[in-house]
C-alpha cells in the first residue's frame, strides 16, 4: 500500500510540474535568460524553457504509470 501512495504522489508531482511550467518558463526564460536580449530571442527562450519543463512533467507522469503497471 505504501508503494501505491508513492506512485500517486509521483503522478501528482507530474501534474503540478505541468501546471507550473508556464510561470516557471516565464521566470526562467524571459526574466533571467532573456534579460537584455531582443524580444524575439527572449520569447524563444521563454517558449523553449516552458516546453522543456512540460516534458519533464510528462516524463514524471509516464514513470509513475510504468510503476503502477509493474507493481500490479
Amino acid at each position: 500500500m505504501k508503494s501505491k501512495s508513492n506512485i500517486n504522489r509521483l503522478f501528482i508531482l507530474g501534474i503540478i510540474i505541468i501546471i507550473c511550467s508556464m510561470p516557471l518558463g516565464y521566470i526562467i526564460g524571459w526574466k533571467i535568460l532573456g534579460q537584455g536580449h531582443s524580444i524575439e530571442l527572449a520569447t524563444l527562450l521563454f517558449e523553449s524553457t516552458y516546453k522543456s519543463i512540460q516534458l519533464v512533467g510528462i516524463g514524471v507522469i509516464v514513470l509513475s504509470c510504468f510503476n503502477i503497471k509493474n507493481k500490479d
